[in-house]
């Protein structure tokens, strides 16, 4: 379950996705504000059309007025066009939803509550909250799941925070519903990296499998950020005026950052380059995603340069690189 903000070059990736990889994921978008709100409604059949989560929350959880009454223009939207979505509420806003909000969710058939402890401290409290939003929620008849979601991944964690977490989770496992974990690794800022190569460790993908395994036989479902830093607010959000290339390419237990200072096409042919050549048992040739597709491409010599894609492309290709890795060598 990759959680991913609804922005054009995110967009794109996931258009060009494999079928195959395709089947085996379940994204969930993040539309933050009422721009990405109207093309979310206008774009999602082109671009998806298939079994998503769908939040409209900001990254705390909250739900305001103006985003609620857009959220339910899409609700309708979406049972209209019996589009294959599950809206996403915090435990929150399930708790205090009204009547008539409720009834828009019904009509898509299932929800998702996403729980937000800090970090693996997962209270009783919380649960208690949980289970009195899956009580109401049950009265509608509709499917649902859990989004255990602590944002960003801890730096460490001891075998004893594992153990409690999941004595915590398997509480919330009793409830008969299907559980989701979720944390992100990939800092908020790379702009402070020297040009040159560095690696970042995949600590989202490395806290799941120690979760995974002490909560055995629970089957909790992965998810992370990607290649994004996690609960990122909308006022955050980088206004993308490149001012350097980089490449950011997801390898099994880390991320490979390739950078330099520039926004040319040399430059990410040059980056390009140094990926295919001096990374070349890392890099998985063009068949594998369209995201090494592109990279490929722009360091074949003898493709001519107009054809070749820089820029914003770096983050569609390590959008769809990430998806295609986790999905085709790591989660199963």
């Amino acid at each position: 379950m990759p959680m991913i903000k609804w922005r054009r070059w995110e967009q794109l990736a996931i258009e060009q996705m494999d079928p195959a990889i395709k089947l085996r994921v379940c994204p969930c978008f993040e539309v933050m504000g009422s721009r990405e709100h109207n093309n979310f409604i206008a774009k999602f059949e082109k671009s998806w059309n298939a079994p998503a989560l769908v939040d409209y929350s900001d990254p705390e959880g909250k739900l305001s007025k103006e985003r609620q009454l857009e959220y339910t223009v899409f609700l309708i939207a979406a049972a209209t066009q019996k589009l294959p979505v599950t809206p996403v509420l915090s435990i929150e806003t399930a708790c205090s939803a009204t009547a008539p909000f409720l009834k828009h969710i019904r009509n898509l058939g299932s929800v998702a509550l996403r729980i937000r402890p800090k970090d693996l401290t997962l209270t009783d409290e919380l649960i208690s909250q949980t289970s009195t939003s899956i009580k109401k929620i049950s009265t509608l008849n509709i499917k649902v799941k859990i989004i255990l979601d602590i944002g960003a991944t801890p730096k460490i964690w001891s075998s004893s925070d594992i153990s409690t977490f999941c004595q915590q989770v398997k509480k919330l496992s009793a409830l008969g519903i299907v559980i989701y974990f979720v944390s992100g690794a990939f800092p908020g800022t790379i702009k402070h990296l020297k040009s040159g190569t560095r690696t970042i460790a995949r600590r989202d993908w490395a806290l799941w499998n120690a979760i995974n395994c002490e909560c055995n036989g629970l089957n909790i479902g992965f998810g992370d950020y990607g290649v994004a830093p996690p609960r990122q607010p909308k006022e955050e959000f980088p206004l993308r005026r490149l001012t350097r290339t980089t490449i950011r390419y997801t390898r099994e237990y880390d991320w490979l950052i390739i950078s330099t200072n520039g926004r040319t096409i040399a430059n990410s042919v040059e980056l390009s380059k140094t990926l295919v050549d001096d990374f070349r048992k890392h890099f998985r040739a063009g068949a594998y995603s369209y995201g090494d597709m592109l990279i490929q491409n722009r360091a074949d010599p003898y493709i001519r340069s107009e054809k070749k894609k820089g820029g914003h492309y770096h983050i569609t290709e390590a959008w769809s690189h990430h998806i295609a890795l986790v999905v085709r060598e790591q989660y199963s």
